[in-house]
């Protein structure tokens, strides 16, 4: 059985504009990567999010000793994987983590991307923050668009986001429309907020287990 979760919303740096074609000022997002390593990224990442109550947790192993369903660590969700199955209490009510990966294989198999495009890598570090029945979407929406604007220093018009669109079938998944209202309320054009289906927008964590609509925030890289 899956039970319904709602997820924090994931912020992908990529090439959206590709498929797209939204207007784009690329000075920004350039002046990011040249100015920040990854260690001081993450270190931006971390202290936003204990400045806003957070607990930082160190990450786990790569390989897990506890989880025999995978080889490797593979998501920022792994260490708290009993945390959502209610299995055991969370370690906090605010928690952010840097989690070390590797996606050799499974649902989520980097290794065949690797060298095809310029960020798909089969080891990376996960940066997460997460609510453990404490503040909701609206507040989670609202720190990933602060620290994007704020620390990482990038423009709102090179935003876009996502929300799920549902799966169009009688009585099946709704609308995000919660979301949706959200990113409104935070300054989103209705033209950078756009809509997805199962695929894109529900986030889910096996065949069975905590489930749930999921909202992507992109930032636009399309070179000047």
């Amino acid at each position: 059985m899956s039970r319904l979760i709602n997820s924090s919303p994931r912020i992908l740096i990529n090439h959206f504009y590709q498929t797209h074609q939204l207007p784009f000022n690329s000075k920004t997002i350039n002046r990011l990567y040249r100015q920040k390593s990854s260690s001081t990224i993450r270190k931006d990442f971390l202290d936003y999010f204990q400045s806003l109550g957070h607990k930082h947790l160190p990450s786990s192993r790569v390989a897990p000793i506890f989880d025999s369903s995978v080889a490797f660590t593979n998501a920022g969700m792994n260490q708290f994987k009993k945390v959502l199955l209610g299995d055991i209490p969370a370690p906090h009510p605010r928690v952010a983590n840097h989690q070390k990966c590797v996606r050799v294989g499974g649902k989520h198999n980097d290794l065949a991307d690797v060298g095809y495009d310029d960020y798909h890598h089969t080891f990376f570090e996960m940066l997460g923050s997460w609510s453990f029945n404490d503040y909701g979407r609206t507040e989670a929406c609202a720190y990933a668009l602060m620290l994007l604007t704020g620390p990482f220093g990038i423009s709102k018009d090179q935003i876009v986001v996502t929300y799920f669109a549902g799966d169009g079938s009688p009585g099946g998944l709704k609308k995000d429309c919660e979301t949706l209202e959200t990113w409104r309320s935070l300054g989103i054009p209705e033209e950078r907020i756009l809509a997805r289906g199962v695929e894109d927008n529900f986030w889910e964590m096996g065949l069975t287990g905590p489930c749930g609509p999921c909202t992507e925030i992109h930032v636009l890289t399309q070179p000047e």
